[in-house]
């Protein structure tokens, strides 16, 4: 644990340092498995509250606005009790058809006054989905699937449930191993990509260095740009590329940074 902490501060700001740890390269991936481990720990709680917050405001907006119904499907065919059809919801981005009950085809053009905007059709058959950004349509009938039923009040119970304690520690485990997964592919793909560039730029130079001690370096290297990147979504700076930018900066100037001394040794 030493030398994590060690190589944490080390990777922000010595490039001498960097440059003599890429002799290590077990020890360097040791470090970045730790590293994520830790970024994804640290991201954990801040995307949990969000998701909280956000599944509050849906059961509440969900309860108030929603009208009551009950859903059946028997043999390939849903039907919809409670609800006056045909049923439509508009947002600013979808449009929402229901109707059950009409025995003859149904189009969604019937109800929509755009052209620019998706629409969801459900009928007692399929449900149609059909993107405005894609100019696809992907149709799901109900032919084959088993029998169900629910209504509204099992949907307000299933999210109340929800915030039980134990659904939230399940929810909390499942937010970390997702956002860990997630980290350490896009991190590592930042890393290859970036050191692939400098691979080829620091040949250019006449400065060349092996890709594979290249990449030991940017295992180590990602700490700073990791950082800059998670503070920048804490603090809602949605800025593209803002991870691998940094990334190359940082790995640029510690190629072409002079080395001092070593500082790194196999019994770090």
């Amino acid at each position: 644990m030493k030398y994590f902490f060690t190589a944490f501060y080390k990777s922000c700001y010595d490039p001498t340092w960097l440059k003599a740890a890429r002799k290590f390269p077990g020890k360097a991936w040791s470090y970045f498995c730790l590293l994520v481990f830790v970024l994804a720990l640290a991201a954990t709680i801040p995307v949990w509250r969000e998701a909280s917050s956000l599944l509050g405001e849906f059961q509440t907006e969900f309860s108030a606005q929603s009208p009551d119904f009950q859903v059946n499907l028997k043999n390939g065919k849903l039907t919809i009790e409670k609800l006056d059809q045909p049923f439509v919801y508009r947002s600013e981005e979808l449009v929402v058809i229901v109707d059950t009950d009409t025995t003859s085809s149904v189009a969604a053009e019937r109800f929509v006054t755009s052209t620019d905007i998706s629409t969801l059709l459900i009928t007692s058959d399929r449900a149609e989905l059909r993107n405005i950004n894609t100019g696809e349509g992907r149709i799901q009938t109900w032919a084959g699937l088993p029998d169900y039923s629910f209504s509204k009040g099992d949907i307000g119970a299933m999210l109340g449930r929800l915030s039980e304690p134990g659904y939230a520690a399940l929810s909390l485990f499942a937010i970390f191993i997702g956002l860990y997964v997630g980290l350490f592919i896009t991190k590592l793909y930042d890393i290859l990509l970036v050191t692939l560039l400098v691979s080829v730029l620091s040949r250019l130079s006449g400065r060349a260095m092996k890709f594979a001690e290249l990449f030991t370096i940017g295992l180590y290297a990602i700490t700073l740009p990791s950082l800059i990147a998670l503070l920048a979504v804490l603090i809602g700076l949605g800025i593209s590329y803002l991870q691998f930018v940094a990334l190359l900066a940082f790995m640029l100037a510690m190629v072409w940074t002079r080395e001092r001394k070593k500082v790194v040794s196999d019994k770090n």
